[in-house]
């Protein structure tokens, strides 16, 4: 995963903000007691969004006490639900699989010193993982080698790159024991995976363009209109929200949906935008 779905901080309360921070150190500490020391590093903000959305209505938030790694003079909250173990085993499975994608992009000093190793390390507990998520991980790996063909044919269409990434998010919605909400989380997870992907190639484009990488994004029509699909994206997102009963998390949660998603999008976007308007034009007549 890749960070991307986090809250609008400005607009958090006080002690919103202390539990978001809290569920992520209960991810990260999670990590580490079910994985090993390495697997902290594959805690980001989208699968802390993950394990909040993931809580079920009128579930016990309690709270513990776990020491940093990052700064051993803190000692900050831990929020433990249900479902934390599952978004670990999850994060590490997406992160050996995003590891691997990123050996075909690192350049050589990368790939030697930092990319390989930590695949290497990572192996063994991506191993574990799949054992417990053997269904999910089958599902991710499926997709990524579909997608791994798109991308090796140089594929032009972004979107139809997104909708293989997409359905590996889709696929968490089966963590649900109630069928409604695995359909509406299947559908409103789908729509994240799409904006991730895009949004992670929006981001790459400038490097992508110096280092000739591939990025469907690259003198692609759909670039024109990638505003537009994101903030379509979000709102879908948004609506499926307001399916879902409301669970302890629900006051960030809806700061993610109607906030963080659109303030991501603006960001990533400004360099995007910043590309010549003759340039965008010239592709949006090339549809």
């Amino acid at each position: 995963m890749y960070g991307y779905i986090r809250p609008y901080k400005p607009e958090l309360k006080i002690r919103e903000w202390e539990t978001y921070k809290g569920v992520y150190c209960a991810l990260c500490e999670t990590l580490k007691s079910s994985y090993g020391f390495a697997a902290r590093f594959a805690v980001n903000y989208d699968f802390t969004f993950l394990t909040m959305l993931l809580a079920k209505p009128g579930q016990e938030i309690r709270n513990t006490v776990c020491r940093c790694p990052a700064d051993l003079r803190k000692k900050p909250h831990c929020f433990v639900d249900g479902v934390r173990e599952t978004a670990a085993g999850l994060s590490v499975i997406m992160g050996y699989y995003k590891l691997k994608d990123s050996l075909t992009d690192d350049g050589f000093a990368k790939k030697m010193f930092v990319t390989r190793p930590s695949l290497t390390v990572i192996s063994g507990k991506f191993r574990k993982s799949r054992t417990i998520h053997e269904k999910f991980s089958e599902t991710a790996k499926k997709r990524l080698d579909e997608l791994t063909v798109l991308e090796h044919n140089k594929e032009n269409s972004a979107f139809r790159c997104a909708d293989k990434f997409a359905e590996i998010l889709s696929a968490i919605g089966e963590y649900s024991d109630d069928d409604y909400n695995r359909r509406v989380l299947a559908h409103l997870l789908y729509q994240i995976g799409y904006m991730i992907y895009l949004l992670d190639a929006c981001d790459d484009i400038d490097e992508d363009t110096k280092r000739g990488n591939y990025n469907p994004l690259i003198n692609s029509a759909e670039l024109a209109s990638i505003r537009e699909t994101l903030e379509t994206l979000a709102r879908t997102a948004a609506a499926d929200f307001e399916l879902l009963d409301p669970n302890p998390f629900h006051g960030i949660l809806e700061n993610i949906f109607y906030l963080g998603l659109q303030n991501t999008i603006d960001n990533v976007l400004k360099k995007v935008e910043k590309t010549d308007s003759t340039e965008l034009n010239r592709t949006g007549n090339n549809k």
